[in-house]
This record gives C-alpha cells, sequence and structure tokens, in this order.
C-alpha cells in the first residue's frame, strides 16, 4: 500500500491492506471475486507510485474508484498521488 518509516528503523518498508485469507474456509475471510480485481489494479498503481510516476498512478487510483467507489486506500493513496505530483500538501484538499 505504501512505504513507511518508523522511529527507530533506518529504512522504509511497504505496509499492505489485508483483503482476504486463500487458504481460509470461513466465507468472511476467503477470497470473492472483486478481491482478485481490486488487488491486481492496487498492485499496478503501487508500482507506478514506487517509480515515482505520480501521474500515471493518480490515474490508476482514480480507476480504482470508479470500480470500487468505497476504497479508502485508493482514496487516502490519490491524496498522496496530487501532492506528490503538484508538490503541495494542500492541492489534494481542494479536490
Amino acid at each position: 500500500m505504501k512505504r513507511v518509516q518508523v522511529k527507530g528503523r533506518k529504512t522504509e518498508f511497504m505496509i499492505y491492506e489485508l483483503l482476504a485469507l486463500r487458504a481460509s474456509d470461513d466465507p468472511e475471510l476467503s477470497v470473492r471475486d472483486w478481491d482478485e480485481r481490486l488487488c491486481a489494479m492496487t498492485w499496478q498503481a503501487s508500482q507506478q507510485f514506487e517509480a515515482g510516476d505520480f501521474a500515471a498512478a493518480e490515474r490508476a487510483y482514480r480507476a480504482i474508484l470508479e470500480e470500487f467507489s468505497d476504497d479508502p486506500v485508493a482514496r487516502f493513496m490519490l491524496k498522496e498521488c496530487e501532492e506528490r505530483r503538484t508538490g503541495d500538501p494542500l492541492a489534494s484538499a481542494v479536490a
């Protein structure tokens, strides 16, 4: 989802959102049809963000929100892209 650096650590590491468990028999934890699509789209957007292509990542997160309008990760990362692309931490506040 995003690279973070924790106090006391010298390197950043990636954090992810858990959507489902492949090996679970529990219906609430098992993979749903849309989980695979959301995961693939988020992975692509994340790769663009990590590569520093914030305009492409922004488009990818917007595409996620077209299909998954309630996705909080895409909404958050879209703001991050806008801020990185413009260099203005208030740029996304207007959007």
